[in-house]
């Protein structure tokens, strides 16, 4: 077992954090929803799409989900 946090604001901050320091100028996402994700239900996944497709169109890249 792992120590995550289920908090979008956190999980957010860590992939664009990341995808963001690499100068990328474009972002394409893939979140994965199931007992197999990290993400468990279709709702919170799409927040979570949702407010990473924001964030990295706020810092500038085009971004899709």
């Amino acid at each position: 077992m792992t120590a995550t946090v289920e908090s979008v604001p956190l999980i957010t901050s860590s992939i664009l954090s990341k995808k963001l320091a690499e100068g990328i100028d474009a972002l394409v996402l893939d979140v994965k929803v199931g007992s197999g994700a990290f993400m468990k239900k279709q709702s919170d996944a799409l927040t979570l799409a949702r407010t990473l497709v924001q964030t990295g169109t706020r810092a500038g890249k085009k971004s899709w989900r």
